[in-house]
């Protein structure tokens, strides 16, 4: 089963490293990695890190680049658990950016407890942890707290990595989007 689309081919070795990582998903988080081995997988140079949309997971490589393997296997993990938490089909009419927080900061608490290893960049942790959000804390708990907070303090970023977010409309070409992007295409993708 072919899981790239065509600029994939373009980038064989990131290709083959995000196979591995599959692979390696296996023997450590059997659940995730069945949906993320199910997931549409695609190299390009579009979104500056990683994001996902329905079951469409897109890497960019110079993202890739900056990461050990490790962290790469947590990056795939945290997209796969944007599905596994229906994260595109859940946002509904909340303000994405903050809803895209709100997920990430769950699934890097949940990935954390895993034991997989979280990007890093200078020492520092490279995605959404949020000291007050709990184990079993859901997206929306998280969300309206986080609402309540930008309006006392209205400059927040948007999630992800690096702050650009991760989180895309369902795709409509897997088949289980909306369908409303312009000309098939998903939109409003964020990134880890």
């Amino acid at each position: 089963m072919e899981n790239t689309q065509q600029k994939t081919e373009s980038f064989p070795e990131h290709l083959a490293r995000i196979n591995e990582c599959a692979s390696r998903l296996a023997v450590r988080l059997p659940f995730i990695a069945t949906l993320f081995s199910s997931m549409k997988r695609s190299i390009t140079k579009q979104y500056p890190t990683a994001c996902v949309g329905g079951m469409h997971v897109r890497f960019n490589p110079d993202f890739m680049d900056t990461l050990d393997d490790e962290e790469l296997l947590f990056v795939a993990a945290h997209e796969a658990l944007h599905v596994a938490f229906l994260h595109s089909y859940r946002v509904g009419d909340r303000d994405r950016a903050l809803w895209n927080i709100a997920g990430d900061a769950c699934i890097n608490l949940e990935l954390k407890g895993t034991g997989l290893k979280m990007p890093t960049k200078n020492g520092k942790h490279v995605g959404v942890l949020i000291d007050w959000v709990k184990d079993g804390d859901t997206a929306e708990h998280v969300y309206q707290k986080l609402m309540e907070e930008a309006e006392k303090n209205p400059q927040q970023g948007s999630g992800g990595w690096g702050g650009s977010g991760d989180l895309e409309e369902p795709d409509p070409s897997d088949g289980k989007g909306d369908g409303e992007g312009e000309d098939g295409e998903g939109k409003g993708m964020s990134e880890i």
